[in-house]
């Protein structure tokens, strides 16, 4: 069974279908962006989303400070870095125990995730909030950390995304949404090519 996380939460009813949808994993997105949110949001969040759920933090250059304040609060439970960090912070992070997801965009992935060695979780991504879908077949191979894989996944490419790669998760973000708004049975219908229980035919 593949997991799979839905990112780009950003009301309480979205945390709300995601839970009844049963998602491995929620995210939401402290970067600048659409998808945007700020503390107090995410606050919210948390709190209508399952408990067994948990909730991954999507950062691109803010402080390590503030990633380790929002999970000391137990706001999120899981760090996504997206963009270079350094050692020293990465190391920070693996010190006060906050499991992270390592990001690599686009091209020369290997060299990108090759720096994130040790964290817990790799993902990687054709750009951040791009949409648009990775060349499968090109992807490194064995990888040392479990493996998320993101970017212009969707209901009608799930499913070969999923044979190609054989990611330990899926990241869906816009393809989880209708109109801009997370849509329940898209979530249901994603959810069941993930986890096997059945597989949507777009024809």
């Amino acid at each position: 069974m593949t997991k799979i996380k839905i990112c780009g939460l950003m009301t309480s009813a979205d945390a709300q279908l995601v839970s009844q949808a049963g998602v491995d994993y929620a995210g939401v997105v402290f970067a600048e962006g659409r998808h945007q949110v700020d503390e107090a949001a995410a606050k919210l969040i948390r709190r209508e989303l399952s408990d067994e759920i948990p909730l991954v933090g999507v950062f691109t250059d803010s402080p390590v400070e503030e990633i380790i304040d929002l999970y000391k609060k137990e706001i999120i439970q899981i760090a996504q870095l997206h963009g270079p960090r350094n050692q020293e912070e990465v190391s920070t992070l693996k010190e006060v125990g906050i499991p992270t997801i390592g990001v690599a965009l686009g091209d020369d992935l290997e060299e990108q995730l090759a720096a994130y060695t040790g964290v817990g979780y790799l993902m990687v991504d054709s750009g951040k909030g791009s949409g648009k879908t990775l060349d499968w077949q090109m992807l490194p191979k064995n990888f040392e950390e479990p493996i998320f894989l993101a970017g212009g996944l969707r209901r009608d490419n799930l499913k070969e995304a999923i044979e190609t790669v054989q990611p330990y998760a899926v990241d869906i973000s816009s393809g989880s949404e209708t109109n801009g708004k997370k849509d329940l049975e898209k979530i249901k219908q994603l959810v069941a090519i993930a986890h096997q229980k059945g597989v949507y035919d777009d024809k």
